[in-house]
């Protein structure tokens, strides 16, 4: 899935904002899609296990909650502050060992963050920041 095919949103974006939001976007894709659009975007892939009683009222709940606060599905109709925002905030759930969570990892292996895979997410945390603090200038 590319940044081009998400959730369209009245929004009004030059086309450099728009080219850097894919560019960015593009480094980290791959990353954000094994490790956390299950629960933070409009893509989940629910298991089998997660159609049976209980099981199916926690990871709703839990999927409604993550898109709640973090929809990569919408990340093109953030606000280049928010988009700041929501990358610090991504940085500070990922080094605390918060995000993913230790249960989704204990059955999604591939969704583990190793440390040269946090340093690719840090430095488009980096980049997010610099585009929002030159957009105020």
């Amino acid at each position: 899935m590319t940044i081009n095919s998400l959730d369209e949103e009245s929004i009004s974006l030059e086309s450099s904002e728009l080219e850097f939001i894919q560019k960015s976007y593009d480094q980290v894709q791959e990353i954000f899609e094994r490790s956390c659009y299950d629960c933070h975007s409009n893509n989940t892939d629910i298991p089998i296990y997660g159609y049976m009683f209980p099981v199916n009222l926690y990871l709703q709940d839990h999927v409604s909650e993550g898109r709640e606060s973090l929809n990569f599905s919408k990340w093109k109709s953030y606000s280049a502050k928010k988009r700041s925002t929501l990358a610090f905030e991504i940085v500070e759930e990922v080094e605390e060992d918060a995000m993913p969570p230790a249960s989704y990892k204990l059955l999604h292996s591939k969704a583990i963050i190793d440390p040269e895979t946090f340093q690719k997410i840090k430095r488009w945390q980096e980049e997010q920041e610099r585009y929002y603090e030159n957009s105020q200038k």
